[in-house]
């Protein structure tokens, strides 16, 4: 991925963890460490098409399972809310408009708020007038966002750790979600229009997360073999054009879209570009 815009860097050693620097922190009294300085992060710009995706296979289940998406996302301006601009999606629609679970904006609702569009792509499409209302300027930063999904209770958003009012929250649904397809920077289902700003910390769950553990754990660095944690991905690699998960799994490396495939709606024109992290707050590691 491109090293360019000042902020990015490409001095900092390959592989997850190595860009960040500094000392690591031990968790558990040693028994487990982990870095708990941001290193890298990737800034996406969605008048380009920038994908990134993966298929994570059985790891990532399909059907009417349990899923959690989360990350932290830079609103950097007026783009990065622009009406159905994907930060991230899991899935994709083959057959039927419940295969998917992503994060993608509404829009403006005025100069002080944005409203994000939490969707399963036909069961809580929250676009338009009825997207859920956040207020924020339109450069408001960083905000830790959380999107679950769970048979018996359904529908959750956060926005950092508080719950949302969201469409169908709580109703029982029935999904058929994809397995294993990761994509960051746009949607598999709405083509190559993307999302305009800076990504970090993405996790995926194959559990629930409850609002009350989003809240928890917004500044915590899980151990890669957590259970119920699919994939984890720091981007601290700080130059390259892949990206792996803390796992080191190479079925999750998430690349650019060089043809289109089952994995990628375009052909890639560009790629992310690598800025160095600054979301706020102390991290700490799981014990």
């Amino acid at each position: 991925m491109d090293g360019a815009g000042g902020a990015a860097g490409t001095g900092g050693a390959a592989g997850t963890g190595g860009a960040a620097g500094g000392d690591t922190g031990g968790a558990g009294g040693g028994a487990s460490s982990c870095d708990t300085k941001l290193g890298k992060a990737l800034q996406f710009d969605g008048s380009k098409i920038d994908i990134l995706s993966a298929n994570l296979g059985a790891d990532l289940p399909g059907g009417n399972t349990n899923r959690t998406i989360e990350l932290w996302a830079k609103f950097t301006g007026e783009n990065s809310w622009i009406a159905e601009g994907s930060i991230l999606e899991t899935g994709k629609h083959v057959s039927a408009g419940n295969q998917v679970l992503g994060l993608d904006m509404s829009g403006r609702a005025d100069a002080t708020h944005g409203r994000f569009g939490p969707y399963t792509n036909g069961f809580s499409d929250n676009n338009g007038a009825q997207g859920v209302v956040y207020e924020a300027p339109a450069d408001v930063g960083w905000l830790h966002l959380a999107w679950s999904f769970d048979t018996n209770t359904g529908l959750s958003f956060t926005i950092n750790g508080v719950q949302m009012p969201v469409q169908m929250g709580g109703t029982k649904l029935t999904l058929g979600l994809t397995p294993g397809i990761v994509t960051l920077g746009a949607s598999q289902n709405f083509g190559s229009k993307g999302w305009y700003g800076v990504m970090d910390e993405v996790k995926i769950w194959s559990v629930s997360k409850t609002p009350a553990e989003v809240l928890a754990n917004l500044r915590v660095i899980p151990k890669a073999d957590t259970p119920g944690l699919v994939a984890y991905y720091r981007f601290n690699e700080g130059s390259g054009t892949e990206v792996a998960d803390e796992a080191k799994k190479p079925s999750h490396k998430l690349g650019p879209c060089m043809a289109k495939s089952d994995i990628c709606p375009d052909v890639n024109d560009a790629a992310p570009v690598w800025v160095d992290s600054d979301v706020p707050g102390t991290f700490s590691c799981a014990p």
